[in-house]
């Protein structure tokens, strides 16, 4: 019964690291997506009238859920080692270059 429970321990850690990666992948999405309306929007003003990324609420949507997928992430450390978390942080990289394709046209 003790095997069983650090067996599902560790499943919820993987499934909260690759769901938390996937999170902040979405988050750093809406993040740049803010950046680059603002800089389109910022090119037809004068430098005096320019308007800060604060104002922007997909970015502040952005960083909202990038800190949420941070936090799913953190949490997952609770569940599984380290060393089984660590690696599955390049499934963040890999949905990025795919969004980044989609989403941005990158």
């Amino acid at each position: 019964k003790k095997q069983f429970n650090i067996m599902s321990a560790k499943a919820i850690g993987i499934a909260l690291a690759i769901s938390g990666g996937t999170v902040q992948a979405f988050g750093f999405m809406a993040q740049k997506l803010g950046h680059n309306k603002l800089n389109a929007d910022n090119d037809l003003r004068d430098k005096e009238e320019e308007k800060s990324v604060l104002s922007v609420w997909l970015w502040w949507l952005g960083i909202i859920t990038y800190t949420i997928g941070g936090a799913m992430d953190s949490i997952s450390l609770n569940f599984a080692a380290q060393s089984i978390i660590a690696p599955l942080d390049s499934i963040k990289l890999a949905t990025v270059a795919v969004l980044s394709h989609f989403i941005l046209k990158e």
